[in-house]
This record gives C-alpha cells, structure tokens and sequence, in this order.
C-alpha cells in the first residue's frame, strides 16, 4: 500500500507553475516585419518547416517530471506491505521421522506445511528438515542398528517455547517412554503435541555368563509397548558362530583378561568368575551365619553364575578376590576390606553388642507377610548412607554407604531369634537377591515402553489459546528511488536541452 509520511509537503508541486509559465511565454506569436520580397525566403522557410520538432514539449514535460518528483521525495513516500502472522515452526522427533509412524501424521503436516509452517528436527539447535528430506526421510535420515543417544523431549519442548516465543508451535513426537524423563512440566498453551505410539519392539543381549567351561548362559531383553521383560537362554561354548534367536550369528571371543560375545552391531562382555562370598562368623553369631548361609544359597539359584561360599572364623585373605564379605562378628572391620570397596569389595555388616529393644516390624513386599522386629542397634546411621529397608516407624533397618565401585551395607538388627524374624521368612532369599547380585543396568536405547494414557495428550485434546500475534508492518521507503529517478529524468532533460541549442546555432548558420 502507498502511503506518504509528509503529505504537506506536496504543497510543492506549485513550483510546476514556473516551467508551465516559461513553455506559454515561449509558445507568444511572432512579430511582423515589412520586407520587399518573399521570393528568396521560400526554401529556407520549407527546409526549417520540415525539421520541426515537438522538443519544446518534451523539455516542459521533463521538467515538469523532474519537480514533481522532488515534490513527492520531500513528502516522503512509502510502500508498507500488508501484515503476516507469524507461523511457528512444525517440530517433529528424529524417531518419529524415520519410523513408519510418521505416516499416521503426514497428512497434518503436510497441510501445516503448505500454510507456511517450517519443519525443524526437534533436537538441539532446531535445524530445518529439507522438502526432500521430508519426502523421503529414509535416504536423508539413515537408520542405525546400533542404539542412539536417548534425550529428554520434556526439555527440548520446553526449550523449543523458549526459542521461539511468538506464534504457535506444532510438535509431534513418538510415545516411547524414554524420551520423557521425570515429571511431565507445564507445557506452554500455545504448544500443540501430538504423541504417535509406535507399534514395534526390540530385543537384545543384555548380558553374557559363562557358569562352566562348556556353557554360555545369555540373558535377553524383549522390550515392546506394554512392558520389558528378560529370559535366559543357554548355549555351548563354541569357535563357530553362535545363533541367538532373532539377533543373528555371534562370535565367542577370549583373550589373556576377558571374553567377549560379539556380532555385527555389539559387543557384550562375557562374565567367567564365580560368585565369591565369604562369611566371617564369631561364635556368638553361629546362628546368624546359618540363617545367611540358607538365604545366600537360596539366593544363588537366581545368579547365572555359581556360588563359592566360604563360611570360617578368619578374616579372608587380603590377596583373594571377592565379590561379597559378610562380617559377622563385633570386631572392627580391617582396613584391608575398607580399602578393596574402592575397588568393587560389598561388606554387609550386621548390628554388634547387645542393641535395644523395641516393638516394630518390617514389611518387605506390599501383598507379602509382616516381620516382627524386636531388637536394634544404638547406632546413628553416617550422613552419606542410604535408607534401603526401613521398619513401620520410618528407622532405617538396611543402610547402604557406597565407596566408588563397592560399598558398605548395615543391617540394624540381626536375622536370629530375639533379634527378628528375618531369618524365618520365606521372602528372605527375594529380598537378598536384587542386592546381592543386581541385574546389569537397562540401557534406556532398548527401552520401547510408551507414556501411560494419563500423561498422552493427544492434539485434539490440547488445543492452543488463539493468539493474533502478526509481523509488523514492512514499510519500504521510496525516496531514494524517487531521487534518482528524478536525477535520471534530469540528465535526460540536459541532453534534450543541448541538442535543442545545437539545431537552433545550425539554423541561424544556415540563415
């Protein structure tokens, strides 16, 4: 639109009446003069006839263009364009993209697409997807076999309002619970999300055990929308290939240190040690080391690999390598044992001297029985150790105290009778395990959960508060281009001037 930001300067314009002035006194008619004969001016007066010209015309025309220019340039003209709303960006999750979910949303997207929205990659930096990586994600977009770093989309959401604070944002995303960690924040009003649950598992080695010279134990992870699960599979020790069921041939690997169980895209690392636990008894706490005894085997039949226990009366040897000690005995813990939790050493200490009593009890599973506790130590849990199991008025029972790759467990009651009825519980044993010998960490690549219902919001359930944030006008100012023009026009009317002067010198000449 046309507009001028000084229309009283078109008051200007006036100055058109000294060119049109200067043309009509140029334009007056002739004067007469008395001469004897008409005879010898007829050719001349035919030869300038035929060379007239309408250059007086042209000259007034050109000034009069020239001025009006100027005019218009000192009123300030100005060519604004029409406001725009701004359009957020379409945010999809790189997942998403290279997976057959995408097609579930194409066509949403595709219609934001052609209303101006731009597609980004919701990952750090916001890039641009290209139209031909948008036709065709899988050329532009390779998938890996090998598991890729897992972000959280709760903050990248949040960080995507941040970057881009007007207008609405459109993200979509795949439903898969590890790209969401921790509490769901409060997401902006103007984020539409949509959340594709993608129908598709995965399975894996999690781990690699080798209980006897011949056998290989392997434990596998099957991950799928509902829920993670594992099972155990065993196969031979062999130098050929070695088939797991839906992940191909591997290849059993030994060197000088270790064992490895390798394929195409992983490497698992192979465990060959035993189990080693040692119990460290005194006498007074022969019942004590029987009940830990009962539990540690019990437990065992959950390990892959077997059990070495030793039960004696001495400290173990400082050179002998141990997963587990149990210190069963009021003497002090020597400092060879403190030093080797640095190294990966688990020392479980049980509650010395003669305790308190009280009157309380333990409930280790929610649906499972209630274990009377009647007696404890007068020891003040350390300020960096961990509550793992806690009696019904909130005391700590179980401590843990971690020291690099090991760490220190204290029980604050014993197992034996006077003390508790841990020792006579079945669920001792389940307890004992997922401490004793944990499983290797999940990695958070091969976890295919989705959010539960509750936290999925679906788009049409989130619909953003309708915001008329536009751009602002773009007003693009004319007078530079007016200027020069008008200097153009100017040159123009110099050249028609000169050569209007060289015809009249060339006529007076000829006369």
């Amino acid at each position: 639109m046309f507009t001028l930001l000084s229309p009283s300067a078109l008051l200007a314009l006036g100055a058109l009446v000294v060119p049109l002035a200067i043309y009509l006194w140029n334009r007056r008619p002739g004067r007469t003069v008395q001469v004897g004969s008409l005879r010898w001016l007829e050719a001349g007066a035919n030869r300038r006839l035929r060379r007239l010209s309408p250059e007086q015309l042209l000259l007034f025309l050109l000034r009069v263009s020239v001025l009006s220019l100027l005019a218009l340039a000192l009123a300030g003209p100005v060519w604004q364009r029409p406001a725009q709303p701004l359009r957020g960006p379409v945010l999809i999750s790189p997942e998403l993209l290279t997976s057959g979910g995408v097609e579930a949303v194409r066509p949403q997207i595709d219609s934001l697409r052609r209303r101006g929205h731009s597609l980004r990659l919701l990952q750090r930096g916001f890039p641009l997807i290209p139209t031909a990586a948008w036709l065709r994600p899988d050329s532009a977009y390779p998938a890996s076999q090998k598991p890729q770093p897992v972000e959280n989309l709760w903050a990248r959401l949040q960080q995507a309002t941040d970057s881009f604070p007007q207008g609405r944002l459109w993200a979509f995303t795949s439903a898969r619970l590890r790209h969401f960690q921790g509490n769901r924040p409060a997401l902006s009003r103007r984020l539409a999300w949509t959340a594709i649950p993608l129908d598709d598992s995965t399975t894996w080695v999690q781990a690699a055990f080798r209980p006897s010279p011949a056998t290989l134990t392997l434990l596998l992870g099957h991950s799928a929308e509902n829920r993670t699960t594992f099972r155990t599979i065993m196969r031979p020790v062999s130098s050929q290939p070695i088939d797991v069921p839906g992940l191909g041939n591997w290849q059993y690997q030994t060197s000088a240190d270790r064992a490895l169980l390798v394929s195409a895209t992983d490497t698992i690392p192979v465990q060959t040690d035993a189990w080693r636990v040692w119990v460290r008894m005194a006498p007074a706490y022969a019942e004590e080391a029987r009940h830990v005894r009962a539990a540690l085997r019990a437990a065992a039949l959950g390990v892959a690999m077997p059990l070495q226990l030793v039960v004696s009366a001495d400290a173990p040897p400082a050179a002998q390598p141990l997963d587990w000690v149990f210190w069963l005995t009021d003497a002090p813990l020597p400092t060879e044992l403190k030093a080797s939790m640095a190294t990966g050493l688990n020392v479980w200490q049980v509650a010395a001297g003669p305790g308190k009593a009280v009157a309380t009890h333990f409930a280790p599973f929610p649906e499972g029985p209630v274990v009377p506790v009647q007696r404890r130590d007068k020891a003040v849990p350390m300020s960096r150790a961990l509550a793992l199991w806690a009696d019904a008025t909130g005391q700590p029972l179980l401590t843990y105290t971690p020291a690099q790759k090991g760490g220190h467990y204290q029980l604050h009651t014993r197992f034996q009778a006077g003390w508790s009825e841990l020792g006579e519980t079945a669920e001792l044993p389940a307890l004992l395990l997922p401490l004793l010998h944990p499983k290797p960490a999940l990695n958070p690549a091969h976890d295919f959960r989705t959010l539960p219902p509750s936290v999925l919001q679906r788009f049409d359930d989130t619909q953003p508060v309708l915001q008329s944030v536009v751009k602002s006008p773009v007003a693009v100012d004319l007078r530079v281009w007016w200027i020069l023009a008008a200097g153009i026009l100017w040159a123009f009317e110099r050249l028609v001037a000169s050569r209007q002067a060289r015809v009249s010198a060339s006529n007076a000449s000829a006369v």
